[in-house]
C-alpha cells in the first residue's frame, strides 16, 4: 500500500537501542517481552511527536468566478482540497469546493472532519501495548497494528502504519524521519533510565 511504514524492531536491529533494552533488563529484570513493549512504547511515542497535525479548518479563498453557477455575490468564497475521485490511478486531485456568504464558518466543505488523524493512528498503537493513550480520532481498523512475535529465540515487536500518506504527515523526509524518530526514543529511554537509577541512589 502506498505510504505504508513499518517499524520492525528486535534486538539486533540498531546497538545503541539494543544496548538500551538490555540496560532495561539488567536494571529491572523484566523478561524480554516486557523489554520489547517498552521500547515499542518510546518509539510509538517519538513518531507520534514527529508527525504533524492537520489544522481543524481549511484556509478560505476569494470567489474569482464568474459563472452564472458561482456568482461571486452568492458564494464569495471557496476552499480547495486534495480529494480521490474516478481516476483509473487513484491519485488525489485539488478540487474548489464553493461556499455561500454567512456560512464561512460553519460549511462542511471547510472544516477538515479527521483532523490528527495521523497523529492518532500511531495513538492505536499505545492500546495493542497496553498503553493508555486518548487519541484525537477514533479508531480504523486495520490502519494501525503491533504484532508481538512471542518467540524463544527471538522475540519480536513489529509496529505496521497502514495510512497511505503517514509519510508526508511526518516531520523530515522519508526514512530520516523514521530514524529520527529512533534515535529520540532511544535518548528517552536512556534518560528514564538514568532518573530511575537517581531515585534508587537517593534511597540508600
Amino acid at each position: 500500500m502506498p505510504g505504508e511504514v513499518t517499524i520492525q524492531f528486535a534486538p539486533g536491529d540498531v546497538d545503541r537501542a539494543v544496548a538500551l533494552m538490555q540496560r532495561f533488563q539488567a536494571e529491572t529484570h523484566k523478561p524480554i517481552e516486557d523489554t520489547l513493549r517498552w521500547m515499542a512504547w518510546l518509539v510509538l511515542s517519538s513518531v507520534g511527536a514527529s508527525t504533524k497535525s492537520a489544522p481543524k479548518t481549511r484556509k478560505l479563498y476569494k470567489n474569482r468566478g464568474n459563472s452564472v453557477k458561482y456568482k461571486p455575490g452568492e458564494f464569495p468564497h471557496y476552499v480547495k482540497y486534495w480529494v480521490r475521485y474516478g481516476t483509473r490511478s487513484g491519485a488525489p486531485h485539488q478540487e474548489p469546493r464553493y461556499i455561500k456568504a454567512g456560512e464561512e464558518q460553519t460549511s462542511e466543505y471547510r472544516l477538515i472532519k479527521r483532523a490528527g488523524l495521523a497523529k492518532a493512528s500511531w495513538m492505536w498503537g499505545l492500546a495493542d501495548i497496553g498503553k493508555r493513550a486518548t487519541p484525537p480520532q477514533p479508531r480504523i481498523p486495520g490502519v494501525m497494528t503491533v504484532e508481538q512475535l512471542r518467540s524463544a529465540l527471538d522475540p519480536a515487536v513489529i509496529m505496521t502504519n497502514r495510512l497511505s500518506y503517514i509519510m508526508r504527515a511526518m516531520r523530515g523526509s522519508g526514512p530520516r524521519a523514521i530514524s529520527g524518530a529512533m534515535d529520540r526514543a532511544v535518548r528517552r529511554g536512556e534518560h528514564i533510565l538514568e532518573q530511575r537509577l537517581g531515585r534508587l541512589a537517593a534511597r540508600t
